[in-house]
């Protein structure tokens, strides 16, 4: 589990979209197993090199090769694509668990903190471009920000810390 609240805001428009991009190649890795005509052209027109010349221990030619062996070179792509997709849905499942632990963390803040957060991590804006303009009905100061910012931070972290909160949980 994460336990860097500045790490996690940070990253968040990054996670959003890689989670975004998983998505596509996951519905679309489908559609990318190359047929027996794309693996057939692609070993015809391959250049062998260096020990990769001798492609069987016996000196046959390419088209017996891609004949006696089709099924194990397509079963193969095939194995490929589908360890790259489960490695996709791996990595979707772990930005998601992030994200979700990041959505909830949120909900301690209050609305002027959300709107810092959105504009100065979300949107990239600088703490002293933000002092120049009403968060949501007041201007702040750039020392003030930089406060709102380690209490951001703070809060954060006691949601999503490991440990047992022991501010919430009733003593026995």
């Amino acid at each position: 589990m994460i336990s860097d609240a500045l790490w996690l805001l940070k990253r968040q428009s990054f996670l959003i979209a890689r989670e975004q991009v998983l998505m596509h190649l996951i519905k679309t890795a489908d559609n990318s197993v190359p047929d027996d005509k794309e693996i057939i052209e692609e070993i015809t027109f391959a250049r062998p090199t260096g020990e990769s010349v001798q492609m069987t221990p016996s000196q046959s030619s390419k088209t017996e090769y891609i004949a006696l062996n089709l099924e194990l070179l397509r079963s193969g792509e095939v194995d490929v694509q589908e360890r790259k997709a489960e490695n996709w849905h791996k990595e979707l499942k772990l930005i998601r668990n992030w994200l979700s632990i990041l959505e909830a963390a949120l909900l301690v803040l209050t609305p002027e903190e959300q709107a810092l957060v959105n504009r100065h991590f979300k949107e990239g804006k600088s703490l002293e471009m933000l002092s120049q303009s009403p968060l949501l009905d007041t201007v702040r100061s750039h020392s003030t920000l930089k406060r709102m910012l380690k209490t951001i931070i703070r809060k954060v972290n006691e949601v999503i810390s490991e440990e047992e909160s022991h501010h919430i949980l009733p003593r026995v």
